[in-house]
């Protein structure tokens, strides 16, 4: 259980930045708007697999805080950027 939870963590956490990097070179504003949608929902994953390996006693308690933490501001800014796309690309800019 505890290597399947890590790989997953891991798997959702490196996502949110790889589709990101791809979303700054999206070939238009909808595929932008996409891959930082996809972001958004690898940084919402990433903070269901900190939750189950903290219930799963993977993640020690005080490194949990701190992870789901930072994993709340990425998803944060993340989204942020996600309604900013998407209501520019509504507007037609």
């Amino acid at each position: 259980m505890r290597r399947i939870v890590i790989q997953q963590l891991v798997r959702a956490a490196t996502s949110i930045a790889s589709n990101l990097t791809e979303a700054t070179a999206a070939h238009s504003k909808p595929d932008f708007t996409a891959k930082v949608g996809i972001a958004r929902k690898e940084a919402r994953e990433t903070q269901y697999w900190l939750r189950l390996g903290r219930d799963a006693g993977v993640l020690h308690v005080d490194d949990w805080m701190a992870l789901l933490d930072e994993a709340e501001q990425v998803s944060r800014v993340v989204a942020a950027i996600a309604r900013n796309a998407k209501r520019k690309s509504t507007r037609g800019d």
